[in-house]
């Protein structure tokens, strides 16, 4: 894959524009200071990315791709289970800019799914948690049969299998799209106001264990049996998206973290309730 960037927006965290207010984020970086933000690279633009902070994730969504660079999870095995349930009502979010959300006319006929960055699966425990899970800051296109439907869904379920069924208590998850360099696709066709993704990256995080790995999949059908194969270094996923990890940790442990080829931690798609 060639060298991939972040659309327009290549900024510092220091660099966001919050949604709701510098109080309501500054309560979600503290949420997830044990390891820091993600952080971009900085291109010298005074923009970038809106900063979102919500009950389950937080979010830096990108004005220009109409989708999230990044979207991060304190995933914890109480929030797992519950009597939630999918609404399938995905909403355009009105906290941004008028214009900025992308809407379900946008991906209407377009041919590809609204794919949740942060799964509504991984909020159980609440009906609200769920149903921000359906806003569209926090979707991005994705093909969906063989990816979404598939593939993509099996590796969400094997990261809530590690908590519900593998002894782990938390972890820590940040996922986003992958844009190779030139124009890109765009959806809808004549509008052009979302772009497509060429893949989709996870990282994941273990605190108690202090062991950490990287998932990046190509955003076109694949065959479920290979997921493995695409676990890659962290350092892969930062260079092909000008995203930071882990800031808040010591620069060795990160440096151990993101240039260990690392793989899968096994699958369980027997672990009751993961899958949902």
């Amino acid at each position: 894959m060639r060298r991939a960037i972040l659309a327009l927006t290549l900024v510092t965290v220091t660099g966001f524009v919050p949604a709701y207010g510098d109080d309501a984020f500054a309560k979600c970086e503290d949420a997830y200071a044990a390891i820091g933000l993600p952080q971009m690279k900085h291109d010298g633009s005074d923009a970038g990315p809106i900063a979102i902070c919500r009950k389950g994730y937080a979010v830096g969504f990108n004005p220009g791709t109409r989708s999230p660079d990044w979207v991060i999870e304190h995933l914890q095995k109480a929030q797992l289970s519950g009597k939630a349930i999918r609404s399938n009502k995905f909403t355009e979010d009105t906290s941004i800019a008028a214009g900025l959300s992308a809407t379900n006319k946008d991906y209407s006929g377009q041919g590809y799914d609204r794919g949740h960055q942060a799964p509504a699966g991984d909020f159980k425990s609440s009906q609200a948690m769920t149903d921000e899970s359906f806003l569209f800051t926090n979707m991005s296109p994705q093909v969906g049969i063989g990816f979404n439907r598939n593939i993509w869904k099996d590796l969400e379920t094997d990261v809530r299998s590690w908590i519900q069924c593998g002894g782990r208590e938390e972890l820590y998850v940040i996922t986003g799209p992958v844009y190779e360099d030139g124009i890109g696709r765009w959806i809808p066709k004549g509008a052009k106001r979302l772009r497509v993704p060429d893949a989709f990256f996870k990282v994941i995080y273990d605190p108690a264990q202090g062991r950490a790995l990287g998932m990046l999949l190509p955003n076109q059908k694949l065959d479920s049996a290979n997921l493995p194969k695409y676990a890659v270094p962290i350092a892969t996923i930062e260079a092909q998206t000008g995203i930071s990890f882990f800031s808040a940790l010591p620069k060795r442990k990160q440096n151990l973290l993101k240039n260990t080829q690392g793989s899968l931690w096994g699958t369980d798609s027997s672990c009751k309730g993961a899958g949902e």
